[in-house]
Order: C-alpha cells, then sequence, then structure tokens
C-alpha cells in the first residue's frame, strides 16, 4: 500500500519535488522583480526558505536516527535501505549501526527537505497577502517553532499509541513475529504523527502570522 511518507522518501519522487522547490524560487524571484524591480529584496525570503528547509531536515534525520534503533526493520524493508546497504548489514544491523545511521540520515533527509520548503512557502504567503503590514523576516520567524513543536507532540502521541498496540494495523505483513510488529508499528506511527502534526503547526504557525501582522502599526504615511 502507497502512502504520503512513502512517496516522500522514494529516490523517484525526488525529481518532482526538486522541481516543484526551484518552481516556487523562480515565481517569488518573478514576482518580486515585476513589482520592484530594482528595490526587489527578495533573498531575504530565499534566506527564511534555506532556513526552513535546514531546520526540518535537522528533525528529519535527528528523528530518523532515533526511529531507526526501534525498529530497524522499517528502513530496511520498508525505506528501502536493505538495497543500499551490504547484506551483512541487513542480517546483522546491530554489527552495522554506522552503515545503517547513513542510511537513515539520507532517507531523513530526502523526506523533509521539501516538507520544509513547503512550509516556509505557505508562511511567506501569508505574510504578503492581505494589506496587513508585513513581518520583517526576524518576526516571521517566531512562529517557527511551533511548527516542529506540534510534529513532535503528534509524533510521540500516535508513536505511543502505535506502541501500546492502540492503532489498526496498516499493513498485513506489520504482523509479522520476524518484524517486530510493536516497534514497526510505533516507528510507522511516529513518522505519520510527524507529518500530520506539521501540517496542523503549519496551520497554527500562519495564523499566528496574521494575527502579528495585525497588531503591527502601520508604517507612517
Amino acid at each position: 500500500m502507497n502512502s504520503l511518507p512513502t512517496w516522500l522518501t522514494s529516490d523517484a519522487s525526488l525529481i518532482v519535488r526538486a522541481t516543484l522547490g526551484i518552481a516556487i524560487f523562480t515565481t517569488l524571484a518573478i514576482v518580486d522583480y515585476r513589482r520592484n524591480r530594482e528595490r526587489a529584496t527578495r533573498w531575504r525570503e530565499y534566506a527564511f526558505l534555506a532556513t526552513c528547509v535546514a531546520l526540518a531536515v535537522a528533525y528529519g534525520i535527528a528523528n530518523d536516527l532515533i526511529t531507526s534503533r526501534i525498529s530497524v526493520e522499517y528502513f530496511l524493508y520498508f525505506k528501502g535501505a536493505a538495497d543500499r546497504v551490504s547484506a551483512e548489514a541487513a542480517a546483522h544491523p546491530e554489527l552495522h549501526r554506522g552503515e545503517l545511521d547513513v542510511q537513515a540520515m539520507r532517507i531523513g533527509t530526502l523526506a523533509t527537505w521539501s516538507v520544509g520548503l513547503i512550509v516556509g512557502a505557505a508562511m511567506l504567503v501569508t505574510n504578503t497577502v492581505g494589506s496587513s503590514p508585513r513581518l520583517r523576516m526576524r518576526r516571521l520567524l517566531l512562529p517557527v517553532p511551533i511548527v516542529f513543536a506540534t510534529a513532535i507532540a503528534c509524533a510521540a502521541v500516535l508513536g505511543w499509541l502505535g506502541w501500546t498496540d492502540r492503532l489498526p494495523p496498516i499493513r498485513e505483513n506489520f504482523a509479522e513475529p520476524s518484524l517486530r510488529p510493536r516497534n514497526l508499528m510505533c516507528v510507522y506511527a511516529i513518522h505519520l504523527g510527524g507529518y500530520v502534526g506539521g501540517a496542523i503547526g503549519t496551520i497554527i504557525a500562519c495564523v499566528a502570522i496574521v494575527r502579528l501582522r495585525r497588531s503591527s502599526p502601520r508604517p507612517a504615511a
């Protein structure tokens, strides 16, 4: 069964996500130049987007390094890591942690850089629409922690539900004893909770941006 997390970590989808990222940057630059010509200051928005991407990648790497220790089977057999590590590492993962950590970092990076870009773009768009004064980039960074805090909270809640067998099985082969179903379901739920929490956190952050803009003093005429 295909899923959003699987698509986000797929190498096959990398071109699509990279094209989306380039299109976002290009569109923002064109709009800024047409409006402001020589006064264009799009670089500040690019720096903001780069910050969001860097934070998302850091989250993804940390998340996957931790969860790969809870259920290495999830990464080997459901994230394709088994095809990228040696046969010895796949058979005895506890003896080849370094090799598996590299794959966990790769998967975490592929899964989250485009998410960070989307989150940053959503916040930038929220900061531009409407007639309220725009926030400076430093103030725009203030709601960013909301996104990651919400993602961590949802990941923790869903992970606990998965660990305590309070979620329905996502796949039939999750129940195979050799895959340690409890660990596998916990990690799947943690990853799913991260995406759900990130989406909810982005909405909350955008609402916070709207409120900050409305409370900002208007520039003198």
